[in-house]
């Protein structure tokens, strides 16, 4: 989607135009491809962290901190190993 490819109808796809669509404007706009698809990577990690966060899969165990979520974005070419911040949220957006 950012890089203007044909879409095959994946669902990791549609969860990502969502999430290009939803944050264009605050985002996206005017920003270089590679931030583009830094800033795609990251919102990406977040919202997965957040399901996860959320479900009653893992609540007890996230709640009692036995259980940490990380995200991490890599890059081969610049040798890059960034960690997200993955903030805890109660608000229950999705139940797994």
């Amino acid at each position: 989607m950012i890089n203007k490819n044909k879409l095959v109808g994946l669902l990791s796809e549609i969860a990502m135009e969502e999430l290009n669509i939803e944050h264009y404007f605050t985002h996206f706009k005017d920003q270089r491809f590679l931030n583009q698809q830094y800033i795609l990577a990251e919102l990406n990690i977040k919202k997965q962290a957040n399901e996860l966060m959320n479900s009653k899969l893992f609540e007890s165990y996230i709640s009692e901190f036995t259980l940490e979520i990380k995200g991490l974005i890599t890059s081969k070419d610049k040798d890059i190993f960034k960690e997200i911040p993955i903030e805890k949220s109660n608000n229950k957006i999705y139940e797994l």
